[in-house]
């Protein structure tokens, strides 16, 4: 069934109907990818490049290269012990078409090692196009009311597939919607394939928690509503003879599961942006560190920086804001949208000595940006960080977002374009401010300095209203909020909210913000902490006053 194959000093292992020919062809395309017009590279990471190469071979029109890198020393001395990932994956593959579950064909594979240290390896698969992934087909047709029975029957068809896999005692690791693929040929009858399976495990038996994680995560990862997980949960435990009894145990084992891996997953997708990935780069020497997106770019980086610099320096009277602390500038570059610049201004050897032991705030920002888009609360889009460096020593950091030129302060936008005299109006603006903030809450989101001049606000009555938070660097990130931090909160932005909004409605914003919720039991003792707190705030430029009114004698 398998053959050994001796290309350039690399031993291949190659299915005995594979022609040597072809993999010549493809292998000398792999050398100069960039000059190769049937070479298309469609992923690429710090771990693995993925390639699709059209052969022009009647029998294997198509194939899918997978190059997994040698990531460092440490990914060299892991794989003296363990297998490399095209290995296991190759093995997988051939596992899979024994026990006639669909995957893509396994064509060929090799390990590049020397003195058993690995250093690149290979895998060849035969390509499954035009199959698309689960999850964006799912989410096309999400809308649609025409394709509710199209998607009944892809969820059946998925849960008779992962019934299968746990059947054959097949423990996936990584079984999201990503990871598999969909080729409706006959719209009766969609075709599901799975794909990477370089950490799936074949078990004489998996236990229960195997394959509660396996759901759980492919439940995290399908754009579906709370129904159609249900209906896709009951149709598995339907195929794998679960009885009644054993479906609700499992529905209840799924739900606590999920809330765990996407805990897991919010933490370290937001770790993500000080760490080189396909995403984000990270460029360190002596005197500087850059974070960024790849998208943005170092080069457009310093030329933001370097115009906010000059701006600053020169006049800081165009400045959008000043402190004695920060400045916010806002510039344009090659005639694309503005951008927002934020500097950290230098403030002496203490404070330098200070952040050898903290982030700069500027890092603080960045970091915090990126973990609310994660969690999926707005913020201008962070771009990159720049920080200024004497050896180990902090001089100044720089921070830059997009510009929102349409967006205005929380406090500014009420007094100023909102329709207070429409009592509809002026209703469901307050409604949506405290689901934005509720939300936020709900999502171990504190924010330590969240004034109205820190919440900027987009939209209208008709469109909707988008909220963003800003100045993110005393932004701290929890498993759940306190009473306290709650009414600090909530008293923050009720002290920096002009009288245009009467104590009704701000009754009524914290009955929007606790409806539903063990908070609104509590209102009375949230209502005499906030008033509290809001009487300690300096309320004056804000137009609003919460002091007591002096007794007559």
């Amino acid at each position: 069934m398998f053959k050994q194959y001796s290309h350039n000093g690399m031993q291949w292992t190659i299915r005995d109907d594979l022609e040597e020919a072809l993999l010549d062809g493809l292998l000398s395309r792999l050398k100069s990818p960039d000059s190769c017009p049937e070479l298309c590279l469609i992923k690429d990471n710090n771990v693995r490049s993925v390639f699709s190469c059209i052969t022009r071979d009647k029998t294997c029109p198509e194939v899918f290269i997978k190059y997994y890198k040698n990531t460092g020393l440490q990914h060299a001395l892991k794989h003296m012990l363990v297998q490399s990932k095209a290995f296991s994956e190759w093995r997988v593959l051939n596992r899979f078409i024994e026990k006639r579950i669909p995957c893509p064909q396994a064509l060929a594979f090799t390990e590049d090692r020397s003195c058993r240290i690995l250093k690149d390896s290979y895998l060849i698969t035969k390509s499954l196009h035009p199959a698309i992934p689960l999850n964006e087909y799912v989410e096309q047709i999400s809308y649609k009311t025409a394709f509710l029975k199209k998607k009944i029957e892809i969820l059946h068809a998925l849960a008779d597939l992962v019934s299968s896999l746990h059947i054959n005692g097949i423990f996936y690791r990584d079984l999201h919607a990503g990871n598999i693929l969909i080729k409706i040929n006959d719209p009766n009858a969609p075709e599901l394939f799975c794909i990477d399976l370089h950490k799936a495990a074949v078990l004489p038996r998996l236990f229960q928690w195997m394959k509660v994680r396996d759901l759980a995560q492919l439940c995290n990862s399908l754009p579906s509503s709370r129904t159609d997980k249900i209906r896709f949960l009951k149709q598995y435990c339907k195929t794998s003879m679960e009885s009644s009894s054993s479906y609700h145990s499992l529905l209840r084992k799924v739900y606590v599961k999920r809330l765990q891996l996407e805990k897991c997953r919010i933490k370290s997708r937001s770790k993500r942006c000080i760490k080189k990935s396909s995403v984000f780069e990270v460029c360190r020497t002596w005197h500087q560190k850059y974070c960024g997106r790849k998208d943005f770019g170092k080069t457009a980086a310093q030329k933001v920086i370097t115009l906010h610099v000059a701006e600053r320096e020169k006049d800081t009277s165009t400045a959008i804001k000043t402190s004695s602390k920060s400045v916010l500038t806002v510039h344009t570059i090659d005639n694309v949208q503005p951008l927002c610049a934020k500097g950290y201004r230098y403030l002496g050897i203490f404070y330098s000595f200070k952040n050898l032991f903290r982030k700069s705030r500027a890092m603080k920002s960045w970091v915090a940006a990126n973990s609310l888009l994660v969690r999926g609360i707005q913020t201008p889009a962070p771009l990159a960080i720049i920080e200024k460096k004497w050896g180990p020593f902090l001089r100044e950091s720089f921070i830059i977002t997009s510009w929102l030129r349409n967006a205005s302060e929380l406090n500014n936008f009420i007094r100023i374009q909102l329709d207070t005299n429409s009592k509809t109006t002026k209703e469901s603006f307050i409604q949506a401010c405290a689901r934005v903030l509720r939300r936020m809450h709900a999502a171990g989101v504190y924010h330590a300095d969240l004034k109205s001049n820190n919440i900027l606000v987009s939209g209208d009555a008709g469109t909707g209203w988008n909220f963003y938070f800003i100045d993110l660097d005393r932004v701290s990130f929890k498993n759940s909020l306190s009473f306290y931090q709650r009414a600090n909160n909530l008293a923050q932005i009720n002290a920096s909210i002009s009288e245009i909004m009467t104590i009704k409605d701000r009754l009524k914003f914290f009955h929007f913000y606790a409806s539903g919720t063990t908070l609104f039991n509590e209102r009375k003792k949230y209502y005499r902490k906030i008033l509290e707190i809001s009487r300690n705030k300096i309320t004056k430029p804000y137009g609003v006053s919460f002091t007591e009114p002096k007794k007559v004698s």
